[in-house]
């Protein structure tokens, strides 16, 4: 991938792939600042929402880059995606470590009652393509790296371990699995 020469501004780079801003939850809480906001994007012709960190970038973690983390699913199911950013936020900020693609969280049971989903996946954005992934800079260097979670039954998360997650994408394409509903079968 070559890096452009100008590098867009972080928000202009997030409308132009999420859509516009309709919610943003601030990190401020009775306990102080929990260190990231969490701004819900919605892309309304493909009735989808995202919701994505916005300060997690500043924290004191250990990362190769930056990083804010995504979730993207149905506009029905936005309350979900901010549960998942949000926990997926909480848990690396506890650890003091981000996540790298191929990182996969496993609850060993649902995450959110009536659904398979027991875990989630840190990957590249499956809807967007890898230039949503990574915020250049004006000199042309990564500024901030996008990790996108998507949502795994426990047979996937079992697959994923066994064959690794390349893997589980050649079975989402090969089955057209909709990663984007978590109300869906398990693809293994």
């Amino acid at each position: 991938m070559t890096s452009p020469t100008a590098a867009p501004k972080l928000l202009d780079h997030l409308e132009r792939f999420l859509g516009r801003i309709c919610d943003i939850e601030s990190g401020e809480t009775s306990e102080g600042h929990r260190g990231y906001d969490l701004v819900e994007y919605r892309l309304e012709d493909r009735g989808v929402a995202s919701v994505i960190t916005n300060g997690l970038r500043f924290q004191d973690i250990t990362t190769l880059q930056p990083q804010e983390l995504v979730c993207t699913l149905y506009e029905d199911q936005r309350h979900i995606a901010r549960y998942f950013t949000d926990a997926m936020a909480r848990l690396t900020l506890k650890h003091q470590r981000g996540l790298e693609y191929g990182f996969h969280f496993d609850n060993r049971r649902p995450l959110v009652e009536g659904t398979e989903i027991c875990g989630l996946l840190a990957h590249p954005s499956p809807l967007f393509g890898e230039e949503f992934d990574l915020v250049w800079n004006e000199a042309g260097a990564i500024a901030m790296q996008i990790i996108t979670l998507i949502p795994l039954t426990d047979p996937e998360i079992e697959f994923v371990e066994a064959e690794g997650p390349e893997r589980m994408w050649e079975v989402f394409q090969l089955h057209r699995v909709d990663v984007l509903d978590v109300k869906r079968e398990s693809a293994v």
